[in-house]
């Protein structure tokens, strides 16, 4: 999927704000349920860098052979209800590195800025003051 986006955007750049981007990223970033509109979220970016970020999803290489190795922490907050990146993926990187941490967000798809700003934001700073 990441890559037909990709294909999408590069080959129109007005797709980024056609009705089919914005169901396709509903659909994978949002909790079912969820109608967010999600056109400030893309008025952030350039169909060039939204492309460009998809690309690079879609071709570069497995890191999780080197998440054994990181000494540095890892916090992992996501929601349960994540597609974009499913909770298996954050469980894998949680058994792999040796300083990971993994908070599942109930009822949360892969948004939670958009979602949970607030519990979000809060949970960050609480990660980010732990020593």
């Amino acid at each position: 999927v990441r890559g037909e986006l990709a294909g999408a955007l590069e080959a129109d750049p007005g797709f980024l704000h056609g009705a089919a981007m914005q169901k396709a990223l509903h659909d994978l970033m949002l909790s079912p349920g969820r109608t967010d509109d999600l056109s400030a979220w893309l008025a952030s970016t350039t169909a060039a860098a939204l492309a460009a970020e998809l690309r690079a999803q879609t071709t570069m290489r497995d890191l999780s052979a080197d998440l054994a190795d990181l000494a540095t922490r890892i916090y992992l907050r996501v929601g349960a209800l994540d597609l974009a990146c499913p909770p298996a993926c954050s469980e894998a990187i949680l058994r792999s590195a040796p300083r990971a941490s993994l908070e599942l967000v109930d009822g949360a798809g892969h948004a939670l800025l958009t979602e949970d700003l607030t519990a979000t934001t809060a949970a960050i700073e609480r990660e980010l003051a732990r020593r």
